[in-house]
């Protein structure tokens, strides 16, 4: 969502196409349909175009075209309500992943009723769509503001996604919630990531989560940076009590941008967490960044690197902290001119540096670091 989903307005000038081109065609149905989807990738406006070439390709495109739903504004809805009249046929059948709420780039500077806050801002007919859509029986991811949760969007939804995303109201971010989590929409949901405070639905979530969530195993909690050990540690408590199923927690420090600043404070969290996490069976793991939600989504809905991933590679890679820093290039040296890699007769250990003066310097200390790689690794 880096890049505003504006092809609903494409489909919305465009009528779909009539005429059938394949039928003398020399090659199969299967081979022309797996060089369609090649030729597309995960371009939306490619597939928009090869729609237009005949009904059947039209047919092919429809999971790349209506396969993520994306509705983060007023006027984008209104396109997809006027598109949705024309190809609404099956439509739904093929939304794995549905986004409704207004994207952190569109909530600064933007002039109210342009933005999509709440439910107060589309009018019944806009509604109905992005109902319909929820209503999907495959959707297998939903992003939604918590305060459409709240106003009871899912309360008719036949949908029971997988994984949920529960985003931060831009107009009350700090009002607290009353979601209903024992909805059947909640019943499947095995990942959840809430960008949304805690302390907003600590009254409405479930004391015993895993009697209306039971399939709940994941969980990743964006906390803003600065928090106290005293507000973690009971924090961290009530969830992992109310989620007794939970196989592991992650703790997405949001500072805004980039990485949490390395102090005192910060390690004293790190510390509290693998203390929380040798005491209970859950994984418990503090990340010192928190992504924006739209990167998020994408790298989810594209089957990229997920903040469960990201936390599980951070973890396995804290032991061999102190090595990767000892053996950090020096790019001062390096900088402007090539590295270029030799083998040696200690079997493709050494390694020729190309220094700045241009004289190659042999590094031939290799053995010695891998040698604590591997003291590092066993005492991990």
């Amino acid at each position: 969502m880096d890049h505003p989903m504006d092809y609903y307005d494409m489909l919305m000038a465009l009528d779909p196409p009539m005429e059938y081109a394949f039928k003398d065609s020399l090659l199969s149905q299967d081979l022309l349909l797996k060089i369609a989807v090649i030729a597309v990738g995960n371009d939306r406006q490619n597939a928009i175009s090869l729609a237009l070439v005949c009904r059947t390709m039209a047919c092919w495109m429809r999971h790349s075209i209506w396969g993520t739903v994306s509705l983060s504004n007023v006027p984008q809805v209104r396109a997809l309500q006027e598109s949705y009249r024309m190809w609404k046929r099956d439509i739904s059948t093929y939304v794995d992943n549905v986004w409704i709420a207004s994207t952190s780039a569109r909530r600064v500077g933007a002039g109210v009723g342009q933005v999509f806050y709440d439910q107060y801002d589309l009018k019944d007919s806009c509604k109905k769509v992005a109902w319909d859509i929820l209503k999907a029986r495959n959707v297998g991811r939903v992003a939604m503001d918590c305060t459409l949760f709240e106003a009871g969007w899912i309360t008719t939804s036949s949908a029971q996604p997988k994984q949920v995303f529960l985003l931060r109201n831009a107009r009350h971010p700090t009002t607290e919630k009353r979601i209903d989590f024992s909805l059947p929409f909640f019943k499947k949901v095995t990942h959840m990531i809430m960008e949304v405070a805690w302390d907003q639905i600590n009254g409405s979530f479930p004391k015993r989560a895993d009697k209306c969530m039971p399939r709940l195993t994941h969980l990743a909690a964006y906390v803003p940076a600065g928090v106290t050990c005293a507000w973690m540690e009971d924090t961290l408590s009530s969830i992992l009590h109310r989620v007794p199923q939970l196989e592991m927690l992650v703790v997405c420090l949001d500072g805004g941008v980039g990485r949490c600043r390395k102090d005192n404070a910060l390690e004293r969290l790190f510390k509290l967490c693998r203390r929380m996490d040798g005491l209970r069976k859950q994984k418990i793991i503090l990340m010192p960044y928190a992504k924006p939600m739209e990167r998020e989504w994408e790298d989810t809905v594209n089957w990229r690197l997920t903040v469960w991933d990201r936390a599980l590679m951070e973890e396995e890679l804290k032991p061999w902290a102190p090595l990767m820093e000892e053996m950090k290039p020096n790019w001062q040296m390096l900088t402007g001119y090539g590295m270029d890699m030799a083998a040696t007769a200690k079997g493709n250990r050494g390694c020729w540096f190309r220094g700045g003066d241009g004289d190659v310097e042999m590094r031939d200390d290799i053995d010695a670091l891998f040698e604590k790689a591997y003291e590092a690794f066993g005492e991990a």
